[in-house]
């Protein structure tokens, strides 16, 4: 399902939120984790989405990427109550909070349908990359 033109990133989202059962949240956020779009379910636990969790998948590209190994394509975390996949889309990353029995594999194979619609907003949020 890929983004047509006429629709915007948020509604975009939101639907892949209704595709794709358990996920609470999708957000894409700078490189510093300061987040640029949150679109949400109401079930998500409070804390899941403050800017601190948010912030931590960026950090986590960083810092993986310092082990030599090439970049970090995706990070994937489970909690108690719920799971995070990251993606990293730099000089974005788009973090998917889902409960935690939602299929994993399912959202991780959205990667790619979602890296082209991140794609087209780094032309529009104007953040250089730094080397």
């Amino acid at each position: 399902m890929s983004a047509p033109e006429d629709v915007p990133v948020k509604k975009y989202f939101t639907q892949i939120m209704k595709m794709v059962d358990g996920i609470l949240a999708i957000a894409v956020t700078d490189r510093e984790g300061v987040p640029i779009l949150l679109v949400k379910d109401e079930k998500l636990p409070v804390d899941a989405a403050k800017p601190r969790v948010l912030s931590s998948a960026a950090l986590t590209f960083e810092q993986a990427s310092k082990l030599g190994l090439g970049q970090t394509q995706n990070v994937t975390v489970f909690f108690t109550t719920h799971q995070m996949v990251c993606f990293n889309e730099m000089p974005l990353a788009v973090t998917i909070i889902a409960d935690r029995n939602a299929n994993t594999g399912h959202i991780l194979s959205l990667e790619k349908e979602i890296s082209g619609v991140v794609n087209s907003m780094k032309g529009i949020v104007d953040i250089p990359i730094m080397a």
